[in-house]
């Protein structure tokens, strides 16, 4: 059934929990998962404390002794792949102790890059430390090689990089099986307050689940992974001490079900909000946001490339039509609220509306052109707003931008969606969905932002393509 119908705005947010589900997303797609319905189980919380459990100080040492081990069986191997006529018999045997040396490299910056930590969040931060140690293991061997040339001379450094790869694969091939038999890699999360609807959030394989009641206990809690607010923040002491916990441990941040709702509607260009909030919802470390906005750059610059012949023909057309400017300019909100000139080809006939007016085009619209339809189906009237990529006001993937007043009007589209760049195409826009109510709208939205990644802003540029193709824009 339909939410019911009331004309107090705050309501409308709460309304957006009472939607129909939205349609479940093929497992096995980056960073997305599947969006189910909530349980109303409440999670099984663990009786262990986060300082408890993973890999013992006996089982490290073991384990390093045993990537000493496989190191410096690594090494030769990988330098007789690199030059078997030359290292053979007692020639591979002269540099033993040279091999020695460098596993013991080796283990010292695994250890530096955290790879003999009592616990990991993940298999991929463990392949991750592995790789990075192994690497910075490999340049520095290099160094001190051309350092020593002088009674190593003949020694050959080319294997080195053959030696990177045969280290990765054999360390994380023994790490994988000995830390999943000592159960080392596990998520701590951490529930803020009660939800029953937390379950759509820690309903995971290898998660443990623990509970406090104020945001004061988290100080007690020093290793975990994410935290799950359940309960509303009132005033700006706790928001402050929330802010310096996280930046503190450096963890992530989600909200329950039944509170994200509420705060999807704080703050709209004005209070500051949502520059607060964009801490909580898609934080990212630098890195992260780093190759996120090469990705926009890149990409914008290679659409453009693309694109460019096709754009006169496109301005002939739209002149053609009928009278008016080739591009259509308005205001839209941006990252924090802050407002920018959108460009796109202009698709209607020209009417005597300012720019910061709101007329949302329907199916079959008489306002629009021939011309501007072929545009619409096809999205390349969107095609002007690399320019606004390039000038970083957008991201090539992201919730899409909306009309001031449309903000204004519907709470839905504030606060939280406007903790990261509007984007070119999005989630509700590879499922068809380009032109919903926001109360839909937002659930994507609110999805795309709490699993922002490049895996994921690079699926979603890839599922763009057959939409566009198909024509099932409007």
């Amino acid at each position: 059934a339909a939410p019911p119908k009331t004309d107090k705005p705050h309501r409308q947010a709460e309304a957006i929990e009472t939607v129909g589900p939205v349609k479940a997303f093929r497992p096995g797609r980056p960073g997305l998962g599947t969006l189910r319905e909530p349980s109303l189980t409440p999670p099984v919380l663990s009786t262990m404390h986060p300082a408890q459990g993973g890999l013992s100080a006996a089982g490290r040492l073991s384990l390093i002794l045993l990537d000493v081990a496989v190191v410096t069986a690594v090494l030769p191997l990988a330098f007789y792949l690199r030059s078997a006529a030359e290292l053979v018999g007692p020639r591979l045997w002269q540099y033993r102790h040279a091999y020695l040396l460098l596993a013991v490299l080796h283990v010292l910056l695994l250890g530096l890059v955290g790879t003999y930590k009592r616990r990991f969040r993940s298999y991929w931060q463990v392949f991750s430390r592995i790789a990075c140690g192994a690497a910075l293991a490999g340049c520095l061997a290099a160094a001190l090689l051309y350092v020593f040339r002088m009674r190593w001379g003949s020694f050959p450094t080319g294997g080195l990089l053959i030696a990177f790869g045969l280290t990765v694969l054999g360390l994380f091939s023994l790490h994988v099986p000995i830390l999943s038999w000592t159960d080392a890699v596990r998520r701590r999360v951490v529930l803020v307050g009660s939800d029953s609807q937390a379950d759509l959030f820690t309903r995971r394989k290898r998660t443990d689940i623990f509970r406090v009641e104020r945001l004061e206990d988290l100080a007690d809690y020093p290793e975990f992974d994410e935290v799950i607010l359940c309960k509303r923040i009132h005033d700006e002491r706790t928001l402050n001490l929330l802010l310096h916990l996280l930046q503190q441990l450096k963890t992530d941040i989600y909200f329950a079900p039944s509170l994200y709702a509420r705060l999807l509607s704080d703050g709209f260009n004005g209070n500051g909000r949502a520059r607060f909030l964009a801490t909580f919802i898609g934080r990212k470390t630098d890195l992260q946001e780093s190759l996120m906005r090469a990705l926009d750059v890149v990409g914008s610059i290679l659409l453009l490339v693309v694109t460019a012949p096709a754009w006169p023909f496109i301005a002939l057309a739209i002149k053609l039509s009928g009278p008016g400017p080739v591009f259509y300019a308005q205001d839209r909100a941006g990252k924090d609220g802050r407002v920018f000139t959108l460009y796109k080809f202009r698709t209607m006939r020209c009417g005597p509306a300012p720019r910061s007016s709101f007329a949302p085009a329907r199916r079959n619209d008489p306002r629009v052109t021939p011309v501007g339809g072929f545009l619409r189906r096809t999205r390349l009237d969107e095609l002007p707003q690399v320019i606004n990529v390039l000038r970083g006001e957008m991201s090539l993937v992201g919730p899409r931008p909306e009309n001031l007043k449309r903000i204004r009007q519907h709470r839905a589209l504030q606060g939280l969606r406007l903790a990261v760049r509007p984007g070119l195409t999005g989630l509700a826009q590879i499922r068809s969905l380009y032109d919903v109510h926001p109360r839909h709208k937002i659930r994507y939205d609110y999805l795309y932002i709490q699993r922002r990644s490049v895996q994921l802003n690079l699926y979603i540029l890839w599922r763009t393509i057959p939409v566009v193709l198909a024509g099932h824009g409007q």
